[in-house]
């Protein structure tokens, strides 16, 4: 009765994020360090793609989420009614100095 034809093609554009071992155990000493018994690193499976992947793909390296608290009426990053919360600098600050400081320290 209806004869209809369709095509349909997926193309990745963005590869997935894979962390470098070695690299999430130096992220992990310094969240640890600067978070203690906050920090958390069970998380449910992300499909989240990121440029990152591609910088991962050239240079090991550990994809590191910091928090910024819950969406604001579902409004995520991209978004133009995102707010960022201005307490998270702090915390992020400390945690990327502490790992700078920490991958410079003298062996």
């Amino acid at each position: 009765m209806y004869r209809n034809r369709r095509r349909l093609w997926f193309e990745r554009r963005i590869p997935p994020v894979v962390n470098d071992a070695d690299a999430t155990a130096r992220a992990l000493k310094a969240a640890g360090t600067v978070f203690g018994d906050r920090l958390r690193t069970a998380f449910p499976p992300s499909t989240a793609g990121d440029d990152f992947a591609y910088f991962a793909g050239e240079a090991p390296g550990c994809y590191v989420w910091l928090g910024n608290g819950p969406a604001v009426d579902g409004a995520l990053h991209h978004n133009t009614a995102y707010d960022f919360n201005d307490d998270a600098i702090g915390p992020g600050v400390a945690f990327w100095t502490t790992l700078v400081e920490q991958e410079l320290a003298p062996a």
